[in-house]
């Protein structure tokens, strides 16, 4: 007799066997089902019986498996625009390539239904809108994939890629439009709007842009896309010979008056550049603000300090300002999807009842570095609340207090801007400032590494070498650094004014932080420590070196003096710094 317990032994041991069996079995069909897969890669249906095995037992899905079963499935259904989207959802996470595999665009083969591929092109920014990228890309992989006879398609596909900051992948779209052969009109003005946007952003790479330009109409070499692309390739001489073109042709364009700007500020007619922008803001308030908190910035700061029209613009957008329209929002990129994922991560913000941050600090001063402490830290997005520097915009500010929002920037202690936070129930705001000495230094040095956003005037070839540059910073610049101080340490008779210092943020980067966390006041639950001091991919942080006394080193002693004799007493006991 079998005693229960050998009974029960036995029965466990058949059920474990049985497992195995089916262990075995399994992986003996999954290996059948790949093993003849991959013997006649092109039979759907060996494909799909592949797949089917994997689902069925519960396996993952190995990515090479996926991607052939949606190939072949698009080539039997080429216009399936959810399976165009579920294969570039996965070359997107694999890092591949986001394009169908399709040969030359065959410009031979006559017309296509114009009505048909807009109303395709309207889907697209449908799918943008409620901010589905994967569903504007695969309808523009349809776009070229039902329109082998344009390269419109893939010029459509390059300046979508180019807004939302696919380099690598707009310049192969890029490429395709210019290996077409021939030159489709309809291609041409988004294929410049992609070389634009890649130029701004240093990514041209080896693409033969100039030779694709010179094949264009003389309307379109003088289109202000075509400007901006050759005074970011420091070809400002050729830029200036067309932009009375560009002016005379598109002058409905905001984008022609930002390239007449950036034009303006080359010749140092700053007066001239003002009008420029002004037409800019009149055309598309929203185009012309991405420029000036962008690329334009430095040089709009310069022209408002020029002709000192400081409250022009800014009334006139506070006047412009609508509930809803998000104005003040400049998202990473102009994609819908971009100010869509701002205004969610700002309502998450607003949900934990973090703040607004209020931050000026002064340049070149760690401002970006400062700045992610609380962007990155507390997952702030940027909303504006002033015009750059300059101004104010008191729609914006309102908005701003609302809270979960975080705007780094230089802004000037003018009577009028004290007076607007005043009036608008700022509680305080944190001003972080930089020894004036040190500062000449991290200033003469912007001016050689960042020549292309200063004014000509300005730059170390102009001064003749990095003395000549000091000696400008001193001189001309220098007074307002100063100036910019002394305005935040007066304001503290009308607002809550807290400084920080660089120092303190190079010496004891801890200590500064437990600091001015205190001072913004939001819960730090939600914070990430590491997020808030690591560097973020694509960020430029304008370092240099990020020392607190190189200046005893390098500035004369007639500068020394001189420097310190510019400096209020009240700044050496307030700031801690030596004299």
């Amino acid at each position: 007799m079998i005693s229960e317990n050998d009974l029960a032994a036995l029965t466990a041991r058949i059920a474990e066997l049985r497992g195995q069996i089916k262990t075995l079995t399994d992986a003996l069909e999954l290996m059948d089902s790949y093993v003849a897969y991959l013997r006649q890669p092109d039979d759907a249906g060996l494909v799909q019986n592949a797949v089917a095995v994997t689902e069925r037992q519960n396996k993952p899905m190995p990515d090479d498996l996926q991607e052939r079963s949606l190939r072949l499935l698009l080539r039997d259904q080429p216009h399936d625009l959810g399976l165009s989207r579920a294969l570039i959802a996965l070359l997107y996470r694999t890092g591949r390539p986001l394009f169908p595999e399709l040969p030359a665009i065959q410009s031979n083969r006559g017309g296509y239904d114009d009505a048909a591929f807009e109303e395709l092109l309207n889907a697209k920014e449908d799918y943008a809108r409620a901010g589905d990228t994967f569903g504007v890309y695969a309808t523009l992989w349809q776009l070229c994939v039902r329109y082998p006879q344009t390269a419109r398609g893939w010029a459509e596909f390059a300046r979508c890629l180019a807004e939302r900051g696919e380099w690598t992948n707009c310049r192969q779209a890029v490429a395709q439009v210019f290996n077409a052969g021939c030159f489709d009109p309809a291609a041409e003005i988004p294929t410049l709007s992609a070389l634009s946007i890649l130029a701004e952003n240093g990514k041209l790479g080896s693409l033969d842009w100039s030779a694709w330009i010179q094949q264009l109409s003389p309307a379109l070499q003088a289109h202000p896309d075509t400007v901006r692309i050759l005074m970011r390739q420091d070809m400002s001489g050729s830029a200036a010979t067309v932009i009375s073109s560009t002016k005379r042709l598109w002058p409905n364009a905001a984008e022609t008056w930002i390239a007449a700007t950036m034009a303006a500020c080359e010749a140092d007619d700053l007066e001239q550049a003002y009008d420029c922008i002004r037409n800019a803001f009149k055309l598309n308030p929203t185009t012309a603000l991405r420029a000036v908190v962008g690329d334009l910035g430095e040089r709009f700061a310069a022209i408002m300090r020029k002709v000192k029209r400081y409250d022009e613009i800014a009334d006139w957008l506070s006047g412009q300002w609508a509930e809803g329209d998000a104005m003040n929002i400049v998202a990473p990129s102009p994609a819908p999807e971009a100010k869509r994922a701002v205004q969610t991560i700002r309502r998450t913000a607003m949900d934990r009842g973090l703040p607004s941050v209020l931050l000026a600090t002064q340049n070149k001063s760690a401002s970006i570095a400062v700045g992610n402490i609380f962007s990155s830290g507390f997952e702030l997005p940027t909303v504006l609340y002033s015009l750059v520097n300059i101004r104010i915009i008191s729609p914006w500010l309102r908005d701003y207090l609302e809270g979960g929002a975080c705007y780094v920037t230089h802004l000037l202690p003018s009577p009028r801007n004290v007076d607007l936070l005043v009036a608008a129930g700022a509680p305080s705001i944190i001003v972080h400032v930089r020894d004036p000495r040190q500062w000449v230094l991290s200033m003469a040095a912007h001016t050689r590494l960042y020549a292309h956003i200063t004014l000509p005037s300005w730059r170390e070839t102009a001064l003749g070498g990095p003395a000549g540059s000091i000696a400008f910073v001193i001189r001309e610049l220098l007074p307002d650094a100063i100036a910019w101080i002394d305005g935040w340490t007066k304001a503290r008779q009308k607002l809550n004014v807290n400084f920080t210092t660089f120092e303190e943020f190079v010496h004891d980067r801890k200590s500064f932080i437990d600091r001015i966390l205190t001072l913004y006041g939001g819960d730090t639950r939600f914070f990430d420590p590491k997020a808030a001091t690591e560097d973020q991919s694509g960020v430029d942080y304008h370092r240099r070196l990020g020392l607190t006394d190189e200046w005893k080193r390098v500035l004369t002693a007639q500068q020394i003096e001189h420097v310190n004799s510019l400096i209020p007493d009240e700044f050496w006991h307030l700031f801690g710094w030596q004299a």
